[in-house]
């Protein structure tokens, strides 16, 4: 036990002076460790800030499908509207029980629907009074 004590003191000592004799250095190292230490807990609650906003927008997310118009030039559609069967089956596969963990609620809106909204959102303005029921997909 003696041998330790004198050691443990012996240590101790020159750790103090070395401390005296570089008050700069050791100063110097408190700040970088406390800087480090610092970016090293905002990094890890930036992370879990993430985390937390993640989660909260993917039971959010929403995605809109709009099926073909009469005369809608987009090159799947050929100039032709959404038949009955199309939108059937694009009902099915949503409502599935392979989409089923993805998709929590399905929302339809005819053509009639989509411009009273459209209506609502745009009606006094030029593109309100110009755009039709038809124009619109759905």
């Amino acid at each position: 036990r003696g041998a330790i004590g004198v050691r443990l003191r012996f240590i101790l000592s020159e750790t103090g002076k070395g401390l005296a004799r570089n008050k700069a250095m050791a100063v110097a190292v408190v700040i970088v460790t406390y800087v480090s230490l610092l970016f090293v807990g905002i990094a890890a609650l930036a992370q879990l800030q993430v985390d937390m906003l993640k989660d909260d927008w993917y039971d959010k997310i929403e995605v809109s499908i709009y099926m073909c118009a009469h005369d809608d030039r987009a090159a799947t559609c050929d100039g032709k509207e959404a038949t009955e069967e199309q939108i059937a089956a694009v009902r099915e596969r949503l409502l599935s029980s392979d989409m089923a963990p993805y998709v929590e609620e399905v929302y339809e809106e005819t053509k009639e629907e989509a411009y009273q909204t459209f209506q609502e959102m745009y009606g006094d303005s030029a593109l309100g009074d110009w755009t039709t029921a038809d124009m619109l997909q759905f």
